[in-house]
């Protein structure tokens, strides 16, 4: 039922935040904007209750990586200059890698302590991403 949360959240985000982002600062703002996002319905999912407001919260956090994903796939072909295609074939595999990998090692970590903190390794992830990731944006 999650994923249908952040498929529903992503579906209506992609696209629609560009025009705003780009008449308050571009990039940088639709990053931090998006990031910030993420963080914070990923915490409203580890903390909540109910089945509903679990859902909400992770409509949220496809609503906001909807936004992050495009960017950092964008950026990453700016990077390389002329050799853009060299650096996006590497965002590329380090993403297909984290979604190969990713739910094994949440489940490996949640075998060892639980569910609820292995998700929390994610969301200081996402936190880290929030404040480091916006120096590749310029």
């Amino acid at each position: 039922m999650g994923a249908e949360g952040v498929g529903v959240g992503g579906i209506n985000g992609t696209g629609c935040a560009s025009p705003a982002a780009d008449a308050q600062g571009g990039d940088a703002v639709l990053f931090a904007l998006g990031t910030a996002l993420v963080t914070v319905s990923l915490a409203g999912f580890l903390l909540s209750d109910s089945v509903i407001a679990a859902f909400a919260a992770l409509t949220f956090c496809g609503l906001g990586m909807s936004n992050i994903i495009p960017l950092i796939f964008s950026t990453a072909g700016r990077l390389g200059a002329a050799d853009g295609g060299r650096s996006l074939s590497r965002v590329l595999t380090m993403g297909y890698a984290g979604i190969l990998l990713g739910p094994a090692l949440i489940g490996f970590v949640a075998e060892a302590s639980s569910l609820q903190f292995s998700l929390m390794l994610v969301l200081a992830g996402v936190a880290a991403m929030m404040f480091f990731g916006k120096a590749a944006l310029g």
